[in-house]
């Protein structure tokens, strides 16, 4: 996970944003911890606030395909996820400036 992580660090040009608070999870039994518990309350609809490179979005996609959902503030990040794995899943925006 994290020579992927270092390699689009690379090849986009990007550095996580301190003022953003930008963290890249690299551990596969969180991961697997997180995606589990989530489907342990079988939800009807699954948002992920900043999903960053996808490290849990993957498996929760899998597991609710239609019914998932992500939304990224950051612009490269947001490209990323739409070519790569989220395309119709994934809105670039600020989280706290939508109108819910």
């Amino acid at each position: 996970m994290i020579n992927k992580i270092n390699k689009f660090f690379k090849n986009n040009e990007f550095s996580p944003s301190k003022q953003r608070g930008q963290n890249f999870l690299i551990d596969q039994n969180i991961i697997n911890n997180v995606v589990e518990a989530v489907s342990k309350i079988n939800p009807s609809k699954v948002l992920e606030i900043g999903p960053g490179l996808g490290a849990i979005s993957e498996q929760l996609i899998k597991r609710f395909a239609d019914n998932y959902y992500a939304i990224e503030l950051d612009k490269k990040l947001f490209h990323h996820l739409n070519e790569r794995l989220l395309k119709d899943h994934i809105l670039h925006a600020d989280a706290l400036e939508i109108d819910w």
